[in-house]
């Protein structure tokens, strides 16, 4: 639902853009976006079963993904801040 809404967005803003990129630039945007919002799901999955392995309890994994989702984004742009 997530990635839909983030879709729609792109494609309103490219409605709303001026001037207009060409169709092949806003498409490989799009790809990117979708490989990227892709990779860091992958990545806080993987260390969410990681960080519920490492404590040897049957924990709840979907917290530890909140968690580190949730680090993710707020150090992640943070850190972009600083650097940017």
């Amino acid at each position: 639902m997530i990635g839909f809404m983030a879709l729609i967005s792109l494609f309103i803003k490219r409605h709303y853009e001026f001037p207009k990129r060409k169709m092949y630039i806003f498409f490989l945007d799009v790809l990117k976006q979708i490989f990227s919002g892709s990779l860091i799901h992958l990545i806080n999955i993987v260390m969410s079963i990681i960080i519920t392995a490492e404590h040897k309890q049957i924990g709840d994994q979907c917290a530890a993904y909140l968690t580190s989702s949730i680090l993710d984004m707020s150090l992640g742009i943070l850190i972009m801040s600083v650097i940017f």
